[in-house]
């Protein structure tokens, strides 16, 4: 007789999404990192259900995915590979925000038996991130600026330059070895501030949920508006939100735990180049980043300051002591 073939683990993915503005973000990227496929339900709330009844009756229960309002989504996915189910597990996390905050949802996991049709023969192997990615098109004036500089003869400085720009982050990190500043979600403000002045030379506290997964990002400009509103009054009475903001430090009213405070997460990987970096820290006007790893639990800090020390390096003295 033949050996049996071994079995696979298979796990049964379950989100169960209460935030719709996540949902078309959460299939496309697990599309991309590889999930085989997505089941796709409209689902309801016990909650609301209930509230429905109360409200129409009985009889309108069964006309409930028929009012014309946005439902809660639910997603199964059956995966036999526990790395892929780790990453999608923490895609999903990402994308919500941390399904502890209120409002985004649940997940789960449940283990499965057998299963067919998982994968089909003739389908096309899922590429991986990097041949996802739509190639960036160099912008015309990048293009001749550089031919401008090749014709002054600084060809050698494009090089330099280049060589500059392709600097692993992970390599970056090493140049300070800064600390990230991490905080949790449930954080009060005097708490964020604290850990914050115990790390200066963080300038950006990092906000991670309970799987330790970075979900926000908080400096000191979003930390000063949330905690002087009520100090300093006349830097915040220019529009009528600025007054109500105001109107409500004065009244007790205002935000009191990271979570309230936070920006959407912005961070680099240890993969990721000095460009990648200086470009995310511009356009967000920020002096530093987290470094993640693939489950986008912090790993480190960079700074802008290390950017320009790898772009400028100090030039050793000549001097005779």
């Amino acid at each position: 007789m033949g050996e049996k073939p071994k079995t696979t683990q298979l796990t049964l993915l379950v989100v169960i999404l209460h935030d719709l503005d996540y949902f078309g973000e959460i299939l496309e990227t697990w599309k991309q990192i590889g999930v085989p496929g997505v089941t796709i339900l409209q689902s309801v709330g016990s909650f609301q259900a209930q509230d429905l009844v109360n409200r129409t009756g009985l009889a309108n229960f069964l006309g409930i995915f028929d009012q014309g309002k946005p439902q809660q989504r639910t997603l199964l996915a059956l995966i036999d590979d526990e790395n892929l189910l780790e990453r999608a597990i923490a895609e999903a996390d990402r994308i919500v925000r941390g399904f502890d905050r209120p409002r985004s949802g649940i997940l789960f996991t449940l283990p499965a038996g057998q299963a067919l049709g998982l994968k089909k023969w003739g389908t096309k192997p899922v590429k991986d991130e990097a041949e996802l990615a739509p190639e960036k098109e160099a912008s015309p004036l990048l293009q001749w600026f550089e031919e401008d500089l090749k014709a002054r003869g600084e060809g050698r400085m494009l090089e330099d330059w280049r060589h500059q720009r392709a600097t692993p982050v992970s390599e970056i990190m090493e140049n300070l070895q800064l600390n990230p500043t991490i905080v949790h979600t449930d954080a009060t403000l005097p708490q964020v501030v604290s850990e914050m002045a115990q790390n200066p030379r963080a300038e950006l506290a990092c906000v991670v949920n309970t799987e330790e997964r970075l979900v926000g990002v908080i400096d000191q400009h979003q930390l000063g508006e949330a905690m002087l509103v009520n100090v300093v009054p006349e830097e915040f009475l220019e529009s009528p939100e600025d007054y109500a903001r105001a109107m409500d430090a004065a009244n007790g009213k205002r935000p009191q735990i990271a979570a309230d405070v936070m920006s959407p997460p912005l961070y680099v990987s240890g993969d990721d180049t000095l460009d990648v970096a200086y470009q995310k820290m511009h356009k967000a006007r920020l002096a530093g980043l987290p470094v993640v790893d693939v489950k986008y639990r912090v790993l480190g800090y960079i700074s802008l300051l290390e950017v320009l020390s790898v772009c400028y390096p100090q030039v050793p003295s000549t001097d005779e002591p």
